[in-house]
Parts: C-alpha cells; sequence; structure tokens
C-alpha cells in the first residue's frame, strides 16, 4: 500500500489506487470461501488439498509481478539515487525516452520533483529525528513519532473491531442459528462478498467524501450494527427470530467495514508518514495490523467457546473507540499531495510552490496542448492544399 500511495501521480489518484488495491484483497477472501462452498460436498482429500493448492497460483503471479516494480521516485531521490528517480517520474508521465530521444517537457512533472526535493531539504533541516521516546511523546516540529504511532493504531485498532472473528467463525455463527453446514457456508460467502461490494464503493468516494469523514461514519453505523448484535445473543430467552436478527447485523456491519476501514487505515498510515520514515510507518502499522490480527483469531475462538456471546462485547468497545480516534487524532489529508500533508502535523512548514503555481502550471500545460493541437490542424490543411 506505501508503493501504490507513493507511484500516483496527482494526489486525487491515491486513494482510488489503494482503494482498487484492497478490493482486489477483499475479492480475493470472497473468491476463497467461494471455493470453499464448492468443496463442501466432496467427502476425500480433494475436498481441502485442492483449495488450498489454488491458493499457490496467485501467490506465484504475484511473487513474479514484484521483479517488474521499480521503486518509486520518492525513494530513490531520498537515497541520492537521482537519475533513477528522474527515470521512473518520467515513465509515471509517461514522457521517457529508452533511446535519450528529445522529450516533451512536462511542468506537471518538474513541479512534482521540485516538491520532493525540497521536502527532502526542509525534513532534513528540521528537528524530526525518531526514537524510541517519540513514539510516546513527541514534541519535534514535524511530529514525526505522533504519525508514526497513529499508523500503527488505527490498523491495531481495525483488527480488534472484530473482522475476523467474524470472518474465520462465520459458518459457526450461522450454525448457532440453526442453520445446516451447507447454508452456513453459503451465506458466509455471500456475506464476504458484501465485504468486498462495500470496498468497492470506497473507489469513487475516498477522494469526495475524504478518509475521516468515511472512517466515522464506517465506524459509527458498526457500532450501532454490532450493538444490537451483542444485545439480541444476550437476551435470556432468544427465539429463533432473534437468532435470525443478530446474524442478519452481520450484512450492514460486513459492508460498512468494505466501504470504510479497509482502505483507509491500510492508506492512512504511509500516507500522512514523513517520506524519510514512510517505509517505517508502513512496517509498524502492518506489524500493528498482523499482531492484533493473531490475537483476534486467537483469543477469539476461545473467547466464543468459554464467553459466548459476551466475546462481541470486545469489537463493540473497539468499534467505539475508533470511531473516538479518528475523531480527536486523525487529520485529514485528503487532496493534498504527499509533500503537503506535513503541513497538517506542522503548521510552520511550507512548500516553494502555492496553489496559484500549480494552476498556472497547469494552465501553461493546456496552453501547449492547444498549441500543439493548432499547429496539427494546420499541417493537415496544408497537406490537404498542396
Amino acid at each position: 500500500m506505501c508503493k501504490s500511495s507513493e507511484m500516483s501521480i496527482h494526489a486525487n489518484e491515491r486513494g482510488p489506487e489503494v482503494a482498487i488495491n484492497c478490493s482486489s484483497l477483499l475479492a480475493g477472501i470472497a473468491l476463497s470461501y467461494w471455493a470453499d462452498f464448492g468443496f463442501t460436498r466432496m467427502s476425500n482429500q480433494l475436498s481441502w488439498r485442492l483449495p488450498v493448492s489454488i491458493q499457490s497460483i496467485f501467490a506465484l503471479f504475484s511473487a513474479a509481478g514484484i521483479f517488474f516494480c521499480p521503486d518509486s521516485p520518492r525513494w530513490y531521490y531520498a537515497k541520492g539515487r537521482t537519475a533513477e528517480g528522474d527515470i521512473t517520474l518520467a515513465r509515471l508521465y509517461n514522457v521517457y525516452r529508452v533511446d535519450n530521444s528529445a522529450q516533451p517537457e512536462s511542468a506537471s512533472m518538474e513541479l512534482v520533483r521540485a516538491e520532493i526535493m525540497q521536502n527532502l531539504q526542509l525534513e532534513a533541516e528540521q528537528e524530526n529525528r525518531l526514537s524510541w521516546l517519540s513514539l510516546v511523546w513527541d514534541n519535534t516540529p514535524l511530529r514525526v513519532g505522533r504519525r508514526i504511532r497513529i499508523s500503527f493504531i488505527i490498523l491495531s485498532i481495525q483488527q480488534m473491531m472484530g473482522i475476523n472473528i467474524m470472518v474465520y467463525y462465520m459458518p459457526l455463527i450461522f450454525s448457532n442459528v440453526g442453520l445446516s453446514s451447507f447454508l452456513s457456508s453459503l451465506i458466509s460467502a455471500v456475506a464476504l462478498t458484501v465485504q468486498f461490494t462495500g470496498s468497492l464503493v470506497t473507489i469513487p468516494t475516498i477522494e469526495r467524501i475524504g478518509r475521516r469523514r468515511i472512517m466515522l461514519v464506517a465506524a459509527a453505523v458498526q457500532s450501532c450494527c454490532m450493538l444490537v448484535f451483542v444485545v439480541l445473543n444476550g437476551l435470556p430467552s432468544k427465539t429463533e427470530k432473534t437468532q435470525w436478527a443478530a446474524a442478519a447485523m452481520m450484512f450492514p456491519y460486513m459492508f460498512m467495514y468494505g466501504w470504510g476501514w479497509v482502505t483507509c487505515p491500510w492508506l492512512y498510515g504511509p500516507e500522512i508518514a514523513p517520506l524519510k520514515y514512510r517505509h517505517i510507518g508502513a512496517a509498524v502499522g502492518l506489524f500493528g495490523e498482523w499482531l492484533f490480527s493473531f490475537v483476534t483469531v486467537i483469543a477469539g475462538g476461545i473467547g466464543l467457546e468459554t464467553s459466548g456471546w459476551k466475546i462481541w462485547i470486545w469489537p463493540l468497545i473497539f468499534n467505539v473507540l475508533g470511531f473516538v480516534f479518528v475523531y480527536f487524532m486523525c487529520p485529514d489529508p485528503t487532496g493534498r499531495t504527499l509533500e503537503e500533508i506535513d503541513a497538517l502535523f506542522d503548521t510552520d512548514f511550507r512548500l516553494p510552490h502555492t496553489s496559484d503555481e500549480k494552476l498556472s502550471v497547469h494552465q501553461i500545460e493546456n496552453t501547449h496542448q492547444i498549441e500543439n493541437t493548432h499547429q496539427i490542424e494546420n499541417t493537415h490543411q496544408i497537406e490537404n492544399t498542396a
């Protein structure tokens, strides 16, 4: 996700591109559930060997594709490998020529390059050294420790919202309603497809609504769904209707989680981290995600056996905490370039290029495009006359 966010050309492309990446991830999870469902009627060893082996095909494609992915231009510039950074940036703007022939000018590319280099210089000049102490309390101008800490916390909360308990033990949850194992597997696959559908809605809305508002709305709706789920499961005299109503709450929960708490937390951590420490921000965030993914999966199974419905109080609390944390601790980086995000945490931070200068660059590019169009039209007219 860090690489996807860094390789976006324009700020308003960053969110949708990462959202497409996350939707592909959820599509794979939904596909795995449908594959498992397809083999539920088999009684031989192929019923589990074949679904497991199918996973290796996708892993091989991913491993092969990595070899063709260059590092981001920001990473090259940060490491002093300017020539490689220029080549990668030129390829992103589609102005690179392998034969070193005359390249068309791209004012936007030059502006991005200048912003990246200036951002590196400003970060180097300011006191922004990362230490273990700064992860707890950080008074440096760029708030590096706070930004790394947010990356860890927001992805940890994402997992503590109970999504993995639902995903791993969903067939068990539906079987408790009285469904057969066949129907439980079928409805579980449908629920994961609903989550995938929610992630598709993120693609056109993440830049229009904003990361912060999407996470707030999703956390609020998820909290309501989880509250109803807990109350209905905790009734002293449960009926078949109340159990069905409780199970039905999982569908809007899965949709809202797919919309608000899959893409946005994955994007948010690397996005707000300073360039110098972006790799650390992404790594710390993923550490928190997989740490608490492990905790929820292990503890969730034990909790369902020993505590029953009471285990769902835990996700309810963290859905509410997710809303509170985003509301008070997470500014919205929507619409800003990665270099401009520093200004969200340091009010004195300024880049040399203002929005007016950016506007003038786009005007210049549009003028060049119009002039080139007129030249082509004049050439065609002369040829036709001849």
